[in-house]
């Protein structure tokens, strides 16, 4: 006579195999998703173009045509820091500036904090202590989030000067993923 044996629970071969396959499919899954990471990251960082690109064309609309300062304005004089009158922008419709209260000039703002104004950063109001106040909104988190790729990280990006003298390259710094060409945006000769 035979006894029945009642089996319980997995036999260790079969625990093996489970895991086998559980691994295989984990392995097969990883690369797709990866993928699916990165593809989410390129659309991103396409629509934060879209986003600058917009912003840029409302600056136009607003300020005859023209596009926000970038890159370096050359002056004639070594030294001198893009102002209203050096764009020959004396009523400053062309573009956005803020106050320099040390020098008593109306500088340009740079291209970051430009477009920040259209996309909704409130880069425009800056309070009493203006040059303070842009510094600290151009190195700002926010700012970052709009004018970086998600997938760069941080440390990787070497803040720049976007509006500079052409000469020393002093201007205000921004972490920005994004390179223009300051040809495309109108390259003036400062008076």
């Amino acid at each position: 006579m035979g006894t029945n044996r009642l089996r319980r629970g997995f036999t260790l071969v079969e625990l093996l195999v489970v895991i086998g396959v559980i691994a295989v499919l984990i392995a097969l899954l990883m690369p797709a998703l990866s993928a699916a990471r990165e593809h989410a990251n390129r659309v991103k960082c396409l629509a934060t173009l879209r986003s600058m690109a917009q912003a840029a064309q409302m600056h136009a609309v607003e300020h005859r045509g023209y596009m926000p300062v970038a890159g370096a304005q050359y002056p004639r004089e070594a030294g001198v820091r893009p102002t209203s009158d050096g764009l020959r922008d004396h009523e400053r419709r062309k573009y956005m500036y803020h106050y320099d209260r040390g020098n008593d000039l109306w500088r340009p703002l740079p291209l970051p904090a430009a477009l920040g104004h259209y996309m909704g950063l409130g880069a425009t109001d800056y309070g009493n202590n203006q040059d303070a106040a842009l510094a600290s909104l151009l190195r700002s988190d926010e700012m970052y989030r709009r004018v970086s790729c998600p997938g760069q990280p941080r440390e990787q990006i070497v803040p720049s000067a976007t509006v500079t003298d052409g000469y020393s390259g002093q201007g205000p710094e921004v972490y920005m993923s994004y390179v223009f060409n300051g040809s495309a945006l109108g390259l003036q000769i400062c008076s």
